[in-house]
């Protein structure tokens, strides 16, 4: 049998709903000014780049945003609903509203294809998981429209993202890696039931998979993934891959619970090396037996960094990636995953001097790059909305009440990610934002309901590191 790593299949088929976006497919808008937008190529070398920053909706594209300010750019922030925290930030030029590529991927890079031919744009830079995967498979026709892509090519990127392959990869490289069994059926699970030590994780290759119906959902996790010994994991493993259409092209792999700190080494790479790196600590998660971080902070830890540049090194990556570990009282560290795109906490590597946006649009012009020697370790960042505020609210259900004081001194303490006095608007985003997921979905369409932690777990919150 192949053994090549494969992503979800390609699917062609769009959803018969009707459009999810505001404003129409492709619309684009001129913030603080005329309607009108310039097309055509620019002319002249003083010209600001402009460059279209995906998924308005994350925290990563407000921050790629501010951190090339001072920069000769102009950013177009491209999301499908203007209540989107980077759409509000004065950081941005330009709007594109498209389709939803969960719900109409095709029509997502229709779309995005029929824009960057019609305008002058430098870059288009993606912040999700969805859509590293569509500009990464398309990447050579989106190039072709004379944008700079910022993503790898389709085979590295399947290759980094794909869990059974990174296992694989762990042992050919003697990094450190959770046990990992890759089944093809139940039958296979049943003939390795008892190699574990349990609890164990039932987890999905790939965090972003197509669906049956044409639609990208995202692979979330919940107690039912989590089994506690051999008979139940052959029991719920032939349950999960009968409920899941995903499961039963790519079938999840079984893999040890860990516990420890979680940590991460990240940054960008060049052909197979660290331009410049970032390492960071999660403080407070939510859910918070294991998810995403809601304060973390810079530290220094050079066997996680060393094995992180092995990794990096045979990946022959270039562009952004994040490497997250799992560091354990005896100060080893083991690699938990790896994410081949920007990731949430992206914000805390700049705050310490790691301006991870800047290297990377530098790196797609071509430039000489020159990072600062070193970064500085225990500068804190908060995710106030809403994984800190839901930190918060669990602690208080658990009758935790000493949590509200490290709450409220991470105001003092600690940057912010979306909070900013000289861009206040996006703080607005955020909230509109929720209010807007609350009463309708604009992404995942196919998931498991939100996780519920058991307590001995610890895993990424979407198998996707920091969203």
């Amino acid at each position: 049998m192949d053994d090549t790593p494969r992503p979800p299949e390609s699917r062609e088929t769009v959803p018969t709903r009707e459009a999810d976006l505001e404003g129409g497919p492709g619309t684009v808008e001129r913030i603080g000014g005329s309607d009108s937008h310039t097309t055509g190529r620019r002319e002249g070398t003083d010209d600001p780049d402009r460059i279209l920053v995906l998924d308005a909706h994350k925290n990563a594209s407000l921050v790629f945003g501010r951190a090339l300010e001072g920069q000769n750019v102009e950013i177009t922030s491209g999301g499908w609903s203007r209540m989107s925290p980077g759409m509000l930030s004065r950081h941005a030029t330009d709007r594109f509203l498209y389709s939803s590529p969960y719900r109409k991927p095709e029509r997502f890079v229709a779309e995005l294809t029929g824009f960057l031919r019609a305008n002058d744009y430098f870059a288009v830079v993606p912040m999700s998981d969805l859509t590293h995967v569509l500009l990464s498979k398309h990447k050579t026709k989106l190039e072709q429209t004379g944008t700079a892509v910022g993503v790898e090519d389709w085979e590295t990127f399947v290759t980094a993202n794909d869990k059974r392959s990174l296992a694989r990869l762990l042992e050919d490289l003697g990094v450190p890696g959770p046990h990992t069994h890759a089944p093809e059926s139940t039958d296979d699970v049943d003939a390795s039931k008892d190699e574990f030590t349990y609890p164990v994780l039932i987890k999905p290759r790939f965090t972003t998979v197509l669906t049956d119906d044409g639609t990208y959902t995202e692979a979330r996790i919940s107690e039912k993934n989590y089994v506690h010994s051999p008979d139940q994991l052959v029991r719920r493993y032939g349950s999960l891959v009968e409920t899941y259409d995903y499961f039963q092209r790519e079938p999840p792999i079984v893999q040890e619970v860990l516990s420890g700190a979680v940590t991460a080494t990240c940054g960008l790479a060049a052909d197979g090396e660290f331009v410049d790196y970032f390492q960071e600590e999660r403080l407070r998660m939510y859910p918070v037996d294991g998810g995403s971080s809601s304060l973390r902070q810079g530290i220094h830890e050079p066997e996680m960094a060393e094995h992180a540049r092995k990794i990096v090194a045979a990946l022959e990556w270039t562009g952004p990636i994040y490497i997250e570990f799992i560091g354990s009282d005896d100060g080893t560290f083991t690699v938990l995953e790896v994410n081949g795109r920007y990731w949430g906490s992206v914000g805390c590597a700049i705050c310490g001097g790691v301006n991870v946006p800047l290297l990377h649009y530098q790196q797609l012009k071509g430039a000489q790059l020159t990072p600062k020697p070193g970064y500085e370790t225990g500068r804190k960042q908060r995710r106030l909305f809403y994984t800190d505020l839901r930190w918060l609210n669990a602690q208080l259900e658990a009758g935790n009440y000493r949590a509200v004081d490290p709450f409220v001194r991470s105001f003092f303490d600690s940057d912010h990610d979306v909070l900013a006095a000289d861009d206040p608007l996006p703080t607005l985003g955020a909230i509109l934002w929720a209010i807007r997921e609350t009463v309708r979905s604009e992404g995942p369409v196919q998931t498991p309901k939100e996780p519920d932690r058991s307590p001995a777990s610890r895993s990424t919150d979407r198998f996707g590191g920091e969203n």
